[in-house]
């Protein structure tokens, strides 16, 4: 019999560098295909063809698998407090979880709690600080607490990780206001 894991993190890396990430919740013989879309700047894209290896997360406990199922089944319910404590649950079992960090703060900042999605996002930046989505995201927050001098490095950072981000450009130049 196969095994297949509770939950699993798809890290998606070129030459080096992380470009992506994506929670897997649950995997079985049924699921048998997820589409989801990567966008890759010219500048990260392989010079040459390349090997892809997918590599699980090694902090991915079963615990810690079982509370993400949990938090997307929150999520779509729509019972993002919930989510939100289930969140919780994870950083304090694996603080280093960026993952878990950045959506700690999308939820936050979906619920209007600008103060804890800052926080969040800017633990997600500490520990991966090329994580294109949450260096936005704290930019944006940043912005909206009337902090743009605060924001710009952050909005700067992303334009440089992804030269074709449209929405890092947009509040970068809202920033320079």
């Amino acid at each position: 019999t196969v095994k297949y894991p509770a939950g699993c993190v798809l890290f998606v890396e070129i030459e080096g560098g992380e470009v992506a990430n994506r929670m897997i919740p649950q995997m079985s013989p049924q699921q048998h295909r997820e589409d989801f879309e990567i966008i890759i700047s010219s500048d990260k894209k392989p010079k040459s063809p390349a090997v892809i290896s997918a590599t699980a997360d090694q902090n991915l406990t079963e615990r810690k698998s079982r509370l993400y199922k949990d938090v997307a089944e929150a999520e779509k319910a729509k019972d993002l407090e919930t989510a939100i404590k289930l969140l919780k649950e994870i950083v304090l079992v694996d603080p280093s979880d960026h993952v878990a960090w950045s959506k700690l703060g999308a939820l936050y900042l979906a619920t209007n709690a600008i103060p804890e999605s800052e926080s969040a996002f800017t633990k997600s930046v500490e520990l991966k600080p090329e994580n294109i989505p949450a260096l936005i995201n704290l930019g944006k927050i940043l912005l909206i607490r009337s902090r743009p001098a605060e924001a710009i490095p952050y909005l700067q950072k992303t334009t440089s990780l992804d030269p074709r981000s449209a929405r890092a450009f947009q509040l970068l130049g809202e920033a320079y206001l």
